[in-house]
Order: structure tokens, then sequence, then C-alpha cells
């Protein structure tokens, strides 16, 4: 039997004139149609998709691209990929399998995570809003509350233990913090995936801990020995709106919330109803809520929550990476190996 060569392949994304030339040189031909409109007398031919986030042009059908066996979106969360009318049929499901890049966001996120917890330990937020409004805290203030904290000592809860969190353990476990995690079966996993040498925790035993997210009783076991939540969650049926205000309310007192998941994990208000001193902190890195931020249809953030863009995975060699995972896949398909990050429709990660 004769193994397909899988030569064709269709780009939907916009790509530097340097990673198109080396698709050129892995494919006999190359559709390069940024704004996703490849003529269709072409889709018949097309062996390998590498699209934007939404996946498949919501033009094609299933029956237009017989050949397809592998599409590839930058990114982690691939809903709309899987949503695509092309990939709705089982018999789609079943051809086309849809990979995202998870690996490539470990030298980015983890980083962003560190420099967060810094910047809330610090206070370095208040300090930079004191010197734009020229108004300085007075020395008595700061005797009594200098606003630092150390990392050291402190523990340090994952909920979720993918490659992201694993290099974010892997980096808090060198300022000294204590690392427990909480996933869905509590057992010790090595990573799986692509994952970029020298990252992370390959095999899980940087936590001196772990729990079970599933079971309340020790989720809350969990959350009452954190000092720092960080939570790497995907969006899912069991993952949207997990946490509730009291899951915040278990964590220890001042304890901080670092969101670098999908923004359905928590609604908008739940850590800051939990209590209302000075607990828990929440900084999130990514949408709260779908419309939170498109002319402010929220009311402004309060002062002890922190909310950045959906910007901390991106960085600037990302679509090196994302290209790097394609031609690995590419390479694995040809020789009828197992794919690497081939997303569950089922589960959605």
């Amino acid at each position: 039997m004769v193994t397909p060569s899988y030569s064709t392949i269709a780009v939907t994304l916009v790509l530097r004139p340097d990673l198109l030339d080396r698709l050129h040189k892995q494919f006999q031909t190359v559709h390069y149609y940024p704004k996703g409109d490849i003529p269709a007398e072409y889709l018949k031919d097309v062996d390998v998709w590498y699209t934007f986030w939404r996946g498949i042009p919501e033009w094609i059908t299933f029956d237009q691209i017989p050949r397809s066996r592998l599409v590839l979106v930058p990114g982690a969360g691939v809903e709309p990929a899987l949503n695509a009318p092309a990939m709705r049929s089982p018999e789609a499901k079943k051809q086309i399998p849809v990979c995202n890049v998870s690996g490539i966001h470990a030298i980015s996120i983890p980083q962003y995570v560190i420099g967060q917890i810094i910047n809330v330990y610090s206070k370095l937020h208040s300090h930079n809003n004191s010197s734009r409004s020229a108004e300085y805290p007075d020395g008595f203030v700061l005797s009594v509350n200098p606003g630092f904290q150390s990392i050291r000592g402190k523990t340090a809860g994952f909920l979720g233990y993918g490659n992201i969190a694993r290099e974010t353990a892997r980096l808090l476990q060198a300022f000294g913090a204590n690392i427990i995690a909480a996933n869905s079966d509590v057992k010790k996993r090595g990573s799986s995936g692509y994952i970029i040498e020298g990252t992370g925790d390959p095999e899980g035993v940087i936590p001196s801990e772990y729990f079970s997210s599933n079971d309340p009783s020790s989720l809350q076991e969990f959350l009452s020995r954190t000092d720092i939540l960080i939570a790497c969650l995907p969006s899912t049926p069991k993952t949207t709106w997990m946490l509730e205000a009291k899951h915040f309310e278990q964590l220890r007192d001042g304890a901080l919330f670092v969101n670098v998941g999908r923004g359905t994990l928590v609604r908008s208000g739940d850590p800051g109803r939990a209590r209302s001193s000075d607990r828990p902190l929440e900084r999130r890195a990514g949408r709260d809520q779908p419309g939170t931020f498109a002319g402010r249809t929220s009311a402004p953030e309060p002062p002890r929550v922190l909310i950045t863009p959906h910007m901390s995975g991106h960085f600037g060699e990302y679509y090196d990476l994302c290209t790097d995972v394609l031609l690995e896949n590419v390479k694995r398909l040809r020789e009828g190996r197992e794919l690497l990050n081939v997303v569950d429709p089922a589960k959605g990660y």
C-alpha cells in the first residue's frame, strides 16, 4: 500500500514570506488565500488546512474537501473550528482531525503569570498609578503596609496541569513556592502533545500533592491550602462557571487568583463578592465574558481586579512555532504516525 503524499495545503491566514517558503519546500502545491477566498475548484485536492482560528472557511462543505486529512489552528481554543460547517458531520470529525498548537505558549504565558504575581505582590500597579497621578502614600502608611510580599513559602495551586501550568510551576518552584495541583482524576501524568525542550514538568513530579477537581471535598481541601490560585483550564461544559464565590471563600487569606485559561471559568464579580476585605485579588489574562470590553458593556473593573486583554499567549516567534507544529504533524501524517495535539470533539480540548 502506497502512503499518500499529502502534497497540497490550503493556507487561510496571513504568513510571513519566509514561513510560506518553508511550506513550499514541504508541499507540491500551496494555495495561499489569507482572506479565506480559495477558489472552489481547488478544494477537492486540498490535503491539509492551515487556518485562522475559525478553521475551514464557513462557505465550504465537507463534500467539497474529500482529500482533507488535517486542520491546524494557530491557537489553543478551537471551538469555532470544530463547529465550522465543513466539520459538523460525524464523518467529517472522523476523517479530519483538528489540531491546535498547545505547548508553544509555554514560553510566554508562564512569564506573564510570574510577572503579574510579582506585580501584585510588589504593588507595582499601585506605584505606577501613584506616579501617574503624583499622589504618593505618606511615610506612616508605608511603614504600616510597605506592600511587599515574597513568593517564597507561598503555596501555588494549579487548577489544570497542562503544559502552561507545568512550566509556570517550574518557574515558581525556583522562587521557593510549594506547588500543588488539581486535575480531573488526581493522577500524576507525564506531559503530552507538543513540548518545547527544556520547559515544564515532563513527568509531573513538581507538585507535592494532587487533588481532584471533580470531587467537591478534594477541591475544597486544595483551595484551603492555596495562596496563589492559577487557573489554566479550557472552556468546556464541565469548566463553564466552575468557580463560584464560595470557592474563593475557601482560599487562604490574602489569596491571589490568576486566570490564564478561558474566561467562562468564573462569572464577573464572583471573586470580589467572596469577601469584602482584602481577599482575593484577581488577575485575568483574557476576556472575562463575551461583550465585557467591547463598548464597555460592563461596569468598570473594581480596584482589586486587574484585567488585561487576551494577549498573554502572543510573542514574537508565535507563527514560527505554529508552523513547526504543522510541519511535525504533516511528517507524522505522511509516516502514518499519531498526530500531536488532536482535539477531541466531545471534550473540546
